[in-house]
């Protein structure tokens, strides 16, 4: 059976697929862009943005994990 992540390795874990996501809408928006969809571009564009806040939210989790980690006992 495996192990339950740790809070450290859960917090980088949602780190790396949130990049993933932030990657993933990027690519959409490029091939929206390419194949002239506007309208589709600029939903896709909104949703970025709430993607890349998740990312930095992940991340601000992430370094909380690494300071608690690193102070801890």
């Amino acid at each position: 059976m495996d192990q339950p992540e740790d809070a450290l390795a859960q917090a980088e874990r949602h780190v790396r697929e949130a990049e993933g996501h932030v990657a993933h809408q990027l690519r959409v928006i490029a091939e929206l862009d390419r194949d002239d969809h506007p309208r589709a571009a600029a939903l896709a564009r909104e949703v970025l943005g709430t993607l890349q806040r998740s990312l930095e939210l992940a991340r601000g989790h992430l370094r909380l994990e690494q300071e608690a980690r690193d102070h801890g006992p």
